[in-house]
Parts: structure tokens; sequence; C-alpha cells
């Protein structure tokens, strides 16, 4: 058994969800808050692996996926994920939503139909760290690796409300691969200069590949 210790380098003040640690039976613990990913059919449900000795999701890119309780964001919000992709051959949402926002592991962030390209794309079977941040004036922009995009930042207005890891919500597309650490904020990263900080937590943790 893996024990989970509270890391208290990560901003906490503005952390909403923090899914992390043991693998439990339909369930993905939020070691934050309340906001327990849950799936309840064991067959919709991802499998019991690890990265690097610690635990994480396996989802197979067709059926598995969590529901959370939803987090809205009316303004700023955050989040960082460590991940490993399966394959590049598909869009793999990292978070679906209730609203019109999804995050995909091609690098890309579908807004309504729309979408913000990446010119780089996640690689398959490395680790890598995937941070995406809205500030004030409603500016979406993505880092991974420790690398911002080169398309940053994309306008992207409105409420958001997180509820989905592992589908776009609309359950056309699907995530392939493992997740071990995600956690969404109320916080824009960048305005206290703790982006940085994050993903080099992620980074000594995960031992993510830097590349790009």
């Amino acid at each position: 058994m893996y024990v989970y210790r509270r890391p208290h380098d990560y901003r906490t003040d503005t952390l909403r969800v923090h899914l992390y640690g043991d693998v439990l039976v339909l369930k993905w613990p939020d070691q934050q808050n309340s906001n327990d990913a849950l799936q309840a059919v064991n067959a919709d449900q991802a499998s019991d692996n690890t990265i690097l000795l610690r635990p994480a999701w396996l989802f197979d890119g067709a059926t598995d996926y969590f529901d959370f309780p939803a987090t809205t964001y009316a303004g700023v919000f955050s989040f960082a994920v460590a991940l490993e992709r399966s394959d590049t051959t598909s869009l793999d949402p990292i978070l679906g939503t209730t609203d019109d926002i999804t995050i995909n592991t091609d690098a890309t962030i579908s807004v309504a139909g729309a979408s913000f390209d990446i010119p780089e794309i996640v690689p398959a079977g490395v680790t890598s760290i995937i941070i995406v941040t809205r500030d004030s004036s409603d500016d979406v922009s993505l880092y991974y690796n420790g690398t911002a995009s080169s398309s940053n930042p994309q306008s992207v207005s409105g409420t958001v409300a997180f509820s989905r890891v592992g589908n776009d919500g609309g359950g056309s597309n699907w995530f392939s691969g493992k997740i071990g650490e995600l956690l969404l904020w109320g916080q824009d990263l960048d305005d206290s200069g703790t982006r940085s900080a994050t993903h080099t937590i992620l980074n000594n943790k995960w031992n993510s590949v830097f590349w790009g």
C-alpha cells in the first residue's frame, strides 16, 4: 500500500480537487475535499496500475471513466495532471465538463467545437506533466513538461464545470493510458509564481521526460 502524505509544497488554499493515492474499489479518493471520483459500474472502472511504483489508473480508451461532483469556475482556474499516454491515434480527453470546454492529450483544448491547437504532440509511453491555467482576462494557457505552448494564450470566457476524468463528457472520446495524479485549483497559478513550482514537484514525483 502506498501511504499518502499531504504535499505541503503545493498551493492548497484554493485547491478544490486532488485525485491521488491508493486505488479503492469503484473510487479514486480526493485527498483535499470530498470530491471523490466515482464509477458505479465495474466494467467501466479504470484498472489498478502504477507509474514508477506509485498508484495510477489505467484507462482502456473505450469505456473507462470516473465522475466527480462538478467543480464550477466562473473566473480563474488551473489544473495539473501527471499522465502516461498509450498511443497518439485519438483525442484522448483528460477532463470532461458539463459545459463547452474539453482538454485533450493531443495538446488541444476544444472550445464549443473550436480547437486550441498546440504544435507539439504529447508522446506515448512516457510520463508527461500538463498544466492548464486561465487568468483574470479569460486567457487560457497550456504548458507541458515545462514548456509553454507557442499558441498561448487562447481566450476562453464563461463558466466551466469540470466533472469527469477520462472522457470528454459527451461520451465520444476516451482517454487511453495512465493517470497518476490530478489537481484542480480555483486559482491562476501564474499570478503567484507557483506554476513552475507545481511543475517541479510533479516532475520530481513522476519523473517526467523533458522534451521540446
